[in-house]
């Protein structure tokens, strides 16, 4: 069939607003995950340098195993701009196809693997949280091979259920000069077949649709919606749980700080109105006093003339937010001991933070997120320490770096590919309404799923 080869090429200004899209995105996205490759490799080093913090690899360090997932992310996204955006971005302009039929199967085939590999990592990624929060012992080379297991996982994954496009698009010439990389449904209704071995076309077209939004977008958020939810009631569970075992502890604790206040302060007293000096204690260590804005925890012991039963208070792990001005001290546990000294903690005004010998506030930070397990609990206590608030392991765990970018790369992921496959199941309602919608804001909706590239690295820079 003869056409003009002007009604064959003629552009829209959609097309070229498209292309101008796809070229913004991926110049957008390869700077955005360079940046980002550098930052996760720059932190490395940095954390590799650093060594040991205080007899502990430093928190930064053990978290970098979560990095793995990021870099194969990027990786997809790069592959998605690449092998997807730059190729379509050129056939939108050519509007044949002029890479022949081989291309045209790898073109389809790297183009499908590259977003399902990145909707499998997601799902990896939500994966690898449940295991973490449901994981009570979690060493870190265990950690660091399970992500490398998962990652690969999910590449093997993408490229399996990816192959049938290879079978299913070929060129096709429809018109002299004028070659298209389309499905062999499409070939069959221009050439009017209506029947392939016995199947119908349209079923068949059918199934090929409903199988490719499945696997690259339903059967992925099944998985991360049930992953969540699974992650966020047992995070309430040990939340409640621990409150409800501790709470009677703690009231007890008060009582037993409040009778030790009581004697030291009879013992200063005393000592005042003997006039004796501080030389009646044996030992002393304290932190030093500033001002009347922050707590200081000072330690003393006492000998007593009388054998009395001591108050040892184990698990003492004193903290300060700087930022927020709170003071975190876990729950501590209260035991009876047959020692000949009596431990006092005494929390007095102070303008500065605790003083440590060559341990930053974000090293001690990391080593007590590192040495609180999953079913402790902390309080927060205000600075003139009027009002303690109970912190539970799940807000804790809620705030994490790795759990927050972990569930906004999930939100993410799920609206892009919201408008795309609302497109999709229109097909199976009515495909006339499909058709109409298609060409434009179908392709669109394809276009979309692109900028996740751009979002993803901004999500990690935001949470670095």
């Amino acid at each position: 069939m003869e056409l003009n080869k002007n009604d064959l090429y003629q552009h829209t200004v959609f097309d070229f607003a498209e292309i101008i899209l796809l070229f913004t995105i991926v110049f957008i996205g390869t700077y955005m995950n360079i940046k980002g490759h550098l930052y996760h490799y720059q932190a490395r080093q940095l954390s590799t340098s650093r060594g040991k913090v205080n007899g502990r690899w430093s928190n930064q360090l053990n978290n970098g195993n979560f990095t793995i997932f990021m870099i194969h992310l990027s990786i997809t996204d790069f592959f998605i701009m690449y092998a997807h955006g730059v190729i379509e971005a050129i056939w939108i302009y050519t509007k044949s196809w002029e890479f022949g039929n081989i291309f045209c199967k790898l073109f389809k085939y790297f183009s499908t693997f590259s977003y399902y590999a990145n909707a499998y990592m997601v799902t990896m990624i939500g994966m690898d949280r449940l295991i973490s929060v449901y994981t009570k012992y979690n060493r870190k080379s265990t950690s660091l091979l399970r992500k490398y297991l998962m990652s690969a996982s999910a590449w093997i994954v993408g490229g399996i259920l990816a192959m049938p496009q290879i079978f299913i698009w070929q060129t096709y010439e429809p018109y002299k000069y004028y070659t298209q990389c389309v499905t062999i449904f499409a070939i069959a209704e221009h050439e009017n077949i209506t029947q392939i071995d016995g199947y119908q076309i349209k079923k068949l077209k059918y199934v090929y649709e409903l199988y490719h939004q499945i696997f690259v977008s339903w059967f992925p958020f099944v998985v991360l919606l049930i992953t969540y939810i699974l992650i966020l009631g047992k995070i309430m569970k040990i939340s409640f749980d621990t409150l409800e075992r501790l709470l009677p502890r703690s009231l007890n604790k008060k009582k037993i700080i409040d009778h030790s206040n009581k004697e030291r302060k009879s013992a200063i007293n005393e000592c005042l109105s003997n006039g004796t000096s501080a030389s009646g204690f044996e030992s002393l260590s304290d932190f030093k006093i500033n001002d009347k804005n922050n707590f200081k925890y000072k330690i003393s012991r006492r000998k007593f003339g009388s054998e009395k039963k001591p108050i040892e208070m184990k698990e003492i792990i004193p903290f300060i937010n700087t930022n927020r001005k709170f003071t975190i001290t876990p729950i501590i546990k209260v035991e009876e001991t047959s020692s000949s000294y009596n431990l006092e903690i005494d929390n007095r005004s102070s303008s500065s933070s605790l003083e440590t010998h060559n341990i930053s506030d974000i090293s001690i930070r990391n080593g007590i997120n590192s040495e609180i397990s999953l079913s402790s609990s902390v309080y927060l206590t205000s600075p003139y320490g009027t009002t303690k608030y109970f912190f539970p392991f799940w807000r804790r765990k809620w705030h994490l770096k790795i759990f927050t970018t972990a569930i906004l790369i999930v939100c993410v992921h799920f609206l892009i590919w919201l408008p795309y496959s609302t497109i999709s199941i229109i097909r199976f309602i009515d495909e006339e309404l499909y058709n109409y919608l298609s060409p434009n804001i179908g392709r669109f909706c394809e276009t979309l799923i692109l900028i996740n590239s751009i979002i993803n690295p901004i999500i990690y820079q935001l949470n670095k």
